[in-house]
């Protein structure tokens, strides 16, 4: 272990380009331990997908993991996640899921947290898909209605070359929570300060370092630091927020990531050179861009999980349409070649705009073909009807006339009646800052 003491120094927590990876956060020694934490991953395997930067990746966070551990050999890398990490609910979303735990397993996390979006597909549904996981489930303010006790661990203690690093985990404090667990109980959420402070005593006592990870807003999580100064450092993940720099509140530290992987918080850990001394921290924030290269095998198990789950949901969607056709054919999507018998010369001024191109543009991509780009680039994916993939339903491959208006077969069957009114929320669901950052709705 080493046993001088660094110089504390304030750094910039953006970091992009892979030489700046590698440097160690304080250059005079190498860290006794490294915390490499994400949060709110929201089911992304692969990259983001954003225009200008693509980012993140489980192949390129097992990169930054093999490419520190070949900088400093004796540092134990102590992989952290927040929680919120699921895909939404469904065959894909479920294939999704079972693959990130299964990554997250292969990594050696330390410990996971649990969130609110995690629990969308239900209890049981959770349990099953993480039933495999290597690593412990925390949560310390998901608690039980009829007692008011966790209905996981309230935390853990990782060991690291001779430090205690006890990690706990909240989530916003949501009084219409509520899942359902078997035999007529419920998990809500306490307090996450109350939640803190009655099970902070049994870690900080046994525990050289007190991390909490937070689902929350950043400003919640300063005061949350303000009240309990026990606490060392909150590392946290709501939306997109993100620390330029860590923030220091007292002697605590707060720092945020990001979201859907694209970014990880890197922390170096020194071990204190006297008794009585606290040990040394320094955050830094890591972007996974194009600049550090993929891990091969990880990309290839990316990849096959990728493929799984649009057979997953292929199969689901197909099962689906003969029930749907059946029916009322108001959910039904038609395609925009059936659109041009009314609308010819709509459509044709459509076929030279990019949106009549879209699937070409996502397959000439030079990111690649991505799969979780596809539903911004087809017509209805993931609804009843919709787009499911090339073979299936070919009319519907890229942005067509439903992509923005809905399914057209209730106005087929009956015309003149109002159909496929277009607000902002309709076109910034795929033209966002990040995928799209010069759109203007009123312009475009």
């Amino acid at each position: 272990m080493h046993r001088g003491t660094p110089t504390v120094v304030r750094i910039p927590l953006l970091v992009v380009a892979v030489l700046c990876v590698l440097a160690p956060a304080r250059a005079a020694e190498s860290p006794d331990a490294i915390i490499l934490f994400t949060g709110a991953v929201n089911g992304y395997l692969d990259q983001c997908g954003c225009a200008r930067f693509p980012l993140g990746g489980l192949d390129r966070r097992v990169a930054l993991g093999k490419a520190l551990t070949s900088v400093h050999p004796e540092a134990r890398l102590i992989w952290l996640d927040a929680g919120n990490f699921s895909d939404t609910p469904g065959p894909a979303g479920e294939v999704k899921t079972r693959g990130l735990v299964e990554a997250m397993s292969r990594m050696g996390y330390a410990a996971v947290g649990v969130g609110e979006r995690d629990l969308l597909m239900g209890v049981e549904s959770f349990t099953a898909l993480t039933g495999e996981a290597t690593f412990p489930l925390i949560g310390t303010n998901l608690v039980r209605r009829s007692t008011g006790e966790p209905w996981l661990s309230p935390g853990t203690v990782v060991r690291a070359d001779g430090l205690r690093i006890a990690v706990l985990s909240v989530t916003r404090e949501n009084p219409a929570f509520r899942r359902e667990l078997p035999g007529g109980d419920a998990i809500v959420t306490d307090s996450p300060e109350a939640a803190v402070r009655r099970f902070l005593p049994r870690f900080r006592s046994a525990a050289d370092v007190v991390v909490v990870m937070a689902l929350m807003p950043i400003d919640e999580a300063r005061l949350l630091v303000r009240r309990i100064p026990e606490i060392d450092l909150v590392l946290g993940a709501h939306g997109s927020e993100l620390t330029p720099e860590a923030i220091r509140e007292g002697r605590s530290l707060v720092v945020y990531a990001g979201n859907e992987g694209k970014n990880v918080a890197r922390i170096d850990i020194w071990a204190p050179a006297r008794p009585g001394d606290r040990p040394a921290l320094a955050p830094t924030v890591l972007a996974l861009g194009e600049t550090l290269k993929p891990d091969a095998e990880m990309e290839a198990f990316v990849v096959e999980r990728l493929a799984a789950a649009q057979e997953a949901e292929r199969a689901a969607r197909t099962a689906e349409r003969p029930q749907a056709a059946d029916g009322d054919d108001g959910i039904r999507y038609v395609g925009s070649g059936t659109c041009a018998a009314c609308h010819d010369w709509i459509v044709t001024d459509w076929s030279g705009t990019r949106h009549a191109r879209a699937w070409q543009t996502l397959e000439k991509s030079p990111q690649g073909f991505r799969r979780n780009c596809v539903s911004c680039h087809v017509t209805g994916s993931g609804r009843p009807t919709g787009f499911v993939d090339q073979e299936t339903t070919p009319h519907l491959l890229s942005v067509g006339c439903e992509a923005c208006h809905g399914p057209a077969g209730a106005h087929v069957r009956a015309p003149e009646r109002p159909y496929g009114k277009v607000s902002i929320a309709t076109c910034t669901s795929c033209h966002t800052a990040e995928m799209d950052p010069t759109f203007n709705y009123y312009r475009d």
